[in-house]
């Protein structure tokens, strides 16, 4: 079995080695041209987990790993994805729809390997038990943040955009403790370019919960709850943000999908009657 086969298939490793493999899939470019030391901050696991896992698929020291895996991803460089460049100059359509798909799925796939169960079930619970949800994105986070209220809408759980129309403070102003606040940012900029407002909201009465690809030491401000987004992008060299849009839409589809099961019978008539409402409105 070749070694991203090992990677992906996963069947002998624990959460946190699956949690690395999942990052080095991810970041097939970008991974063993780290030192042990980087790769360990870098993929937010210890450096014995990564001696552990690379043990466990027959090497016996990182290097030989390294140089493994590089051989093996020239030799088939379709097994190897580009998040920034996925499609080269002069490819046709259907090589093109093939790579967008291949990404796809390799995007999903370590997204749920790097999943905590534990704490994926307190998220839901601190939105599903609030009075009020709160939405921060800015840019495409907002787009998702913005499916995410659509689907919400239709279980009768109504979500704000609290910087949709520059009322930010204000809306910070009156949380209360029973709500709570999502704030979404892939990359981290959105820290550096609102400052002010994501301290406020990490100092708010409201519980606060921060979906990222950053490592929470990195994080400049102070949240309750931390939900990891698993990608790989570069802010100038990539040509779409599909790493990102991917990973946010999976994590809320999932946020949606838990808080959904919580009163699954309830929302399965909710829906029925809501469809009905909307087929009289039509005839």
């Amino acid at each position: 079995m070749s070694i991203l086969e090992q990677l992906r298939a996963a069947k002998i490793f624990t959460p946190s080695e699956e949690a690395l493999a999942a990052f080095i899939l991810s970041n097939p470019n970008k991974a063993f041209r780290l030192t042990l030391r980087e790769l360990a901050e870098s993929s937010f696991v210890s450096k014995p987990t990564i001696i552990r896992l690379y043990r466990k698929i027959g090497f016996e020291s990182y290097s030989d790993f390294r140089i493994a895996y590089f051989s093996e991803t020239r030799g088939d460089s379709k097994e190897v994805l580009d998040f920034n460049l996925p499609f080269r100059k002069n490819e046709s359509v259907i090589d093109i729809a093939t790579s967008i798909c291949n990404l796809t799925k390799q995007i999903v796939d370590n997204n749920l390997k790097a999943l905590d169960q534990d704490n994926l079930n307190q998220i839901v619970n601190v939105l599903f038990e609030s009075n009020r949800i709160f939405l921060f994105a800015i840019g495409d986070s907002m787009i998702q943040a913005q499916a995410f209220h659509n689907k919400l809408v239709k279980l009768d759980i109504y979500t704000y955009l609290i910087n949709e129309f520059g009322d930010t403070l204000a809306n910070i102003y009156n949380m209360e403790e029973d709500d709570c606040i999502l704030v979404i940012s892939f990359s981290g900029i959105t820290f550096q370019d609102n400052d002010r407002s994501v301290r406020a909201i990490a100092q708010s009465k409201a519980k606060s919960i921060i979906l990222s690809s950053m490592n929470p030491r990195d994080i400049p401000f102070q949240f309750d709850y931390y939900m990891r987004l698993v990608g790989e992008e570069d802010r100038f060299e990539k040509i779409g943000t599909f790493s990102s849009q991917i990973a946010i839409n999976y994590a809320l589809n999932l946020l949606y999908s838990c808080i959904y099961e919580k009163e699954y019978e309830n929302n399965r008539k909710y829906n029925q009657k809501y469809v009905t409402f909307i087929n009289n409105v039509y005839k």
